[in-house]
């Protein structure tokens, strides 16, 4: 499960910033706006809950996240403050230290995807922790205008992307990804936005992911975030616990 749960990270500042109002955006000029209002910074270190569910087992726990963003993201997971599991994401690879289980995983991104089902980069992970719509092949989505919503589509061979956008904030509520090709779907809702230097963070985000049988659902509610502050990665694997190569984690 823990493969899956660096989806969820959320962050948020309590110092609320009146939000723009974009209403007046062309409809053409929607996507390239939303870009630029996106959380920008050097590092960034963010402390929140989460509560997840796999195929019916529900668990609750704290996470510490430090971000460097384009380098590296680093991830503690523990309950009742006992830290039972650590990960780190680069470029191009995954690394996680399973404290419960005295083991260790390393592997790379397809490594992964095969086991979660679910295709991700390292940049478009942090396209997900910042709020943004994952991109299929550099597409530009269509784009309507309903209301205070704004619609983006978008579709190639493999995936199929909607998109609903707050009119006034640009700021994204909800966007679903399905597989045409498979039987899977990454389906996220970014609520209770806050701005941080001006900029749009979701506070709450739930994301469903489905694959066949399977689904992950995950809640995460933030409770402070702190950015461009100088932070460390630590992770030293204890040479007594158990090398598992990602590939061959079930």
């Amino acid at each position: 499960m823990v493969l899956l749960l660096a989806l969820a990270v959320s962050s948020c500042n309590r110092n609320i910033i009146e939000t723009s109002n974009y209403e007046n955006v062309k409809a053409k000029d929607v996507v390239s706006m939303m870009d630029t209002l996106h959380l920008q910074f050097d590092e960034l270190k963010a402390r929140f809950k989460i509560k997840a569910d796999l195929n019916g087992d529900t668990k609750s726990f704290n996470a510490d996240m430090r971000w460097k963003n384009d380098e590296q993201i680093w991830m503690s997971f523990s309950i009742f403050g006992f830290e039972g599991i650590r990960a780190l994401f680069t470029q191009d690879s995954v690394k996680i230290i399973n404290k419960l289980q005295k083991e260790y995983y390393f592997g790379t991104y397809e490594n992964l995807e095969n086991l979660s089902q679910v295709p991700l980069t390292f940049n478009e992970i942090e396209d997900l922790f910042l709020g943004k719509m994952l991109p299929i092949q550099d597409k530009r989505p269509d784009v309507r205008l309903k209301g205070d919503v704004v619609l983006l589509g978008l579709q190639d061979d493999d995936y199929m992307a909607k998109a609903e956008v707050d009119r006034k904030s640009l700021s994204i509520q909800h966007f679903l990804i399905t597989s045409l090709l498979q039987s899977r779907s990454l389906d996220v809702t970014l609520t209770d936005y806050q701005q941080i230097d001006n900029k749009n963070w979701p506070n709450k985000r739930t994301y469903s992911i489905i694959s066949g049988s399977n689904y992950l659902n995950i809640e995460a509610t933030a409770q402070k975030v702190v950015l461009n502050e100088k932070l460390d990665y630590p992770f030293y694997v204890n040479e007594k616990y158990k090398y598992i190569p990602l590939q061959f984690l079930r």
